[in-house]
């Protein structure tokens, strides 16, 4: 049943890529810099008039999991976002913040960025968020607000929800890519 139900949200990310009309928000053009935890917030009201949105998707490569956490601008109804496999799922871990952070010059290897599954969804329930599971090639997460779930969307494990970096199992598997990696600098969530 939960196999059936990874399928399907594959799918359902797809889908929601194609079909909905969502802002695109991008510090590029306009706005001098990268986005980071302590421009997000400029950037969101820059790009959008509402505060409640229906799809936010974070995909930076380093510090999403502390841009997410200052998001105040706006309530997103999903929210998909980044997590790092490399980190198994029993782990709750983020990178140090770094607002000029850049995965590869941190580690040769690409796979120090960003936050595990757990950290994640720790942090989502304290925005109000259920973890609602994750697409096959073990790289996004999809949380819904808990107001907008009740009742229709279920909340799943963590561990019913992981899928290892499809891509990177064929160099290492999750334990050999945290072992490149883990005396790097961590925040425990």
């Amino acid at each position: 049943m939960i196999h059936r139900y990874k399928r399907y949200l594959s799918f359902l990310y797809a889908a929601l890529l194609l079909l909905l009309n969502v802002t695109a928000c991008s510090s590029s053009g306009d706005s001098p810099g990268e986005i980071t935890a302590e421009n997000i917030n400029e950037v969101l009201l820059a790009n959008s008039q509402a505060r409640e949105i229906d799809l936010l998707s974070i995909d930076i490569d380093g510090n999403d999991y502390w841009v997410w956490e200052a998001i105040t601008a706006i309530e997103p109804r999903v929210v998909i976002i980044e997590y790092n496999a490399s980190f198994d799922s029993d782990k709750s871990l983020a990178v140090k913040y770094d607002p000029n952070f850049d995965r590869h010059e941190k580690h040769m290897s690409g796979w120090y960025h960003g936050a595990s599954l757990m950290a994640l969804t720790k942090l989502a329930n304290a925005k109000g968020y259920i973890l609602v599971g994750c697409e096959s090639q073990g790289v996004n997460a999809f949380f819904v607000r808990k107001d907008i779930a009740t009742g229709k969307i279920f909340e799943v494990s963590v561990k019913e929800s992981f899928y290892p970096h499809l891509s990177r199992m064929n160099k290492a598997n999750t334990s050999q890519q945290f072992d490149c990696i883990k005396h790097l600098a961590f925040e425990s969530i």
